[in-house]
């Protein structure tokens, strides 16, 4: 194992641009603004804040505060007062994954009030509904909401809802703590209309975690160091899926396949504070005895990998992540 000092970190996978959508929809197609403040009507998560949320909240200080579908829909009503036809655009900020945007439950799924899925459409539908006409545009920053097959479909069955283009990005989104947002590299935002429902965009590719120096390198936060190691040294490792995934249990074949689809030697501190969900908790150990180094990471969407001893430093996993706990 080798120590050198801490290099600040360099994101292999972000970008502070906004991709526009490139679905074709009809209507008037617009970017996202990624800027502090958010225009329009906003409502923003305020049930379990954590630094994603209470930087947005910085940015847009006029914006309501939602602990649930009910209130998040309240919210926007009151914003945008009936009027029509519509003259303001809407937005919703939450934590996400593919096809799901959370309003009252932080960085969890929360309760089927506390979300807005294709499954619990019969709670959402109704409280939006009255909505319909007086919004021009509606956001939803969260992190991969527009992405795969689920994400076409919330945005199809929202904007058929509320009457006008619904967006949403499909990869991570980040916030930092001037309320401004910003993309993963390869993210865009999918757009769907109420007419049309758009094409299926899958997030960002990343390369495979086999693809390192030497094959296998290791680079840990410990302390205000980096240790240098590699996958050889690794002695322990357990996997703790969160309920809400649907995962129950991994075999140690699949854990093993796991940690390898990680790109361990490229830790990066992101433009911001991510808006994923968490999924699960990854423990690895290196070494053994006395010279053991145990470390804990929280996992985002399958995707983002943060360390818990450094919470500012992430790793990337790749697509097979998703492919092999589906």
């Amino acid at each position: 194992m080798t120590t050198t000092n801490a290099p600040s970190g360099d994101a292999i996978t972000h970008a502070s641009n906004a991709s526009p959508p490139s679905s074709p929809v009809s209507g008037i197609v617009v970017s996202p603004k990624m800027t502090a403040p958010l225009s329009g009507c906003v409502t923003i998560d305020a049930t379990r804040p954590d630094l994603y949320l209470s930087y947005a909240k910085t940015g847009t200080p006029a914006s309501s505060n939602n602990s649930s579908v009910q209130t998040a829909a309240g919210g926007l009503a009151s914003c945008l007062g009936g009027k029509k036809p519509a003259a303001q655009s809407a937005s919703i900020v939450g934590h996400g994954a593919s096809g799901v945007i959370v309003t009252g439950a932080g960085q969890q799924l929360g309760a089927p009030n506390q979300h807005i899925n294709h499954a619990n459409n019969a709670i959402w539908n109704p409280l939006f509904s009255p909505l319909q006409g007086t919004m021009n545009n509606l956001f939803l920053y969260g992190c991969s909401v527009g992405a795969g097959a689920a994400g076409s479909q919330l945005l199809h069955e929202l904007a058929q809802t509320v009457g006008c283009n619904v967006y949403a990005p499909t990869g991570l989104i980040y916030c930092d703590p001037s309320g401004n947002f910003s993309l993963e590299k390869g993210a865009q935002w999918q757009m769907a209309s109420p007419q049309q429902a758009p094409g299926s965009i899958e997030p960002p590719d990343v390369a495979e975690g086999e693809v390192t120096p030497g094959g296998r390198e290791v680079r840990l936060h410990v302390l205000e160091n980096v240790l240098i190691t590699n996958l050889d040294q690794l002695s322990h490792a357990a996997f703790e899926p969160h309920p809400w995934t649907g995962v129950s249990h991994v075999r140690d074949d699949v854990l093993d396949q796991l940690v390898r689809e990680v790109h361990w030697h490229k830790p990066f501190t992101p433009p911001g504070q991510h808006a994923a969900l968490f999924t699960a908790s990854l423990t690895l150990t290196f070494g053994f005895g006395d010279r053991a180094v145990r470390k804990v990471f929280s996992v985002f969407n399958h995707t983002l990998l943060q360390d818990h001893d450094h919470p500012h430093i992430h790793y990337r996993a790749t697509g097979r992540w998703l492919e092999l706990l589906s």
